[in-house]
């Protein structure tokens, strides 16, 4: 399943296994700086909270999300912890116009460590 929705950035459930090795490139470097800078919470009736959501997300190729959405720095989108490891490890089943609002993030990118990466 994947949401689309504009304010929604990287919610997808990856059918297949991940690649050989992680794609490190500019998307994925944007990505890393926008998730730092995130602000991490839940979406609760329109109003984020700083709060723990109901649980965690797994994976297909068994690695597990955090607690939380992550609000980016326009205080419109949300994302989730697995969001670089997706650009990194399961890019192929990531459909173009996610890509595109990657692309268009503001932020200058960042090495990302090998726990966003997991």
């Amino acid at each position: 399943m994947i949401d689309s929705s504009t304010n929604m950035l990287l919610y997808i459930e990856p059918q297949n296994e991940r690649s050989k090795e992680p794609l490190i490139d500019d998307l994925t470097r944007q990505m890393t700086a926008a998730l730092r800078k995130s602000r991490p919470g839940v979406m609760i009736n329109g109003v984020f909270k700083d709060l723990d959501s109901l649980g965690s997300h797994t994976c297909v190729c068994g690695v597990k999300s955090d607690t939380k959405e992550h609000m980016l720095k326009d205080e419109k989108t949300l994302t989730n912890s697995l969001c670089v490891h997706y650009l990194a490890w399961h890019r192929f089943e990531i459909p173009q116009p996610e890509l595109d609002k990657v692309a268009n993030l503001p932020d200058e990118g960042e090495e990302p460590s090998a726990l966003e990466l997991q």
